[in-house]
C-alpha cells in the first residue's frame, strides 16, 4: 500500500529524529523497512514514527513501527472541516497562542485525507508561527 519513496520519506523523518543513530548498511535497513511495512498505509507509518519519537530516545525497531501502526486509527476526513481548524489555529497564533501538538495533530489528518500538500502547509505554518513567536 505504502510506496518505496513513502518509505523512504518515513525512514528520512527517523533519521532526522535520530542523527545519532548510524546503521551500518542504510540501505539494507531500508529495503527491510520496505518489505515489512509495505503493507501500512502512509499515515499509519507517520502515526507510528511521530508516536515514537514522542516516546524514545532511540531509533525503533521494524516490530516498534508495526506495533504502533497497528494502533493508528485514521480519522474520519471532515474536507472542508480541516481548512476550518487550520484557520481556527491560525487566529490563535495570530493572538499569541500556538500549540505545536495541535498543528501536528491536525497534519496527520491531513495527510490521512489523502491532503498532504495541505500537511506540508500546517507544517510550515507551524514553523513560521513558532519562529515569529519566539
Amino acid at each position: 500500500m505504502v510506496t518505496e519513496d513513502e518509505i523512504h520519506q518515513v525512514f528520512e523523518l527517523l533519521s532526522t529524529a535520530y542523527p545519532a543513530y548510524r546503521p551500518t548498511n542504510p540501505d539494507a535497513l531500508l529495503e527491510l523497512y520496505l518489505r515489512h511495512l509495505e503493507s501500512r498505509s502512509l499515515a499509519a507509518l507517520l502515526y507510528a514514527a511521530h508516536t515514537h519519537i514522542q516516546q524514545s530516545n532511540y531509533f525503533p525497531s521494524i516490530a516498534e513501527v508495526i506495533k504502533l501502526a497497528e494502533g493508528y486509527v485514521p480519522p474520519q476526513p471532515q474536507g472542508p472541516d480541516l481548512r476550518a481548524r487550520a484557520v481556527q489555529l491560525e487566529d490563535a497564533a495570530f493572538e499569541g497562542d500556538l500549540d505545536p501538538a495541535e498543528w501536528e495533530a491536525l497534519a496527520v489528518e491531513f495527510e490521512a485525507a489523502g491532503r498532504v500538500s495541505g500537511a506540508y502547509d500546517i507544517r510550515r505554518k507551524a514553523q513560521v508561527y513558532a519562529a515569529l513567536l519566539a
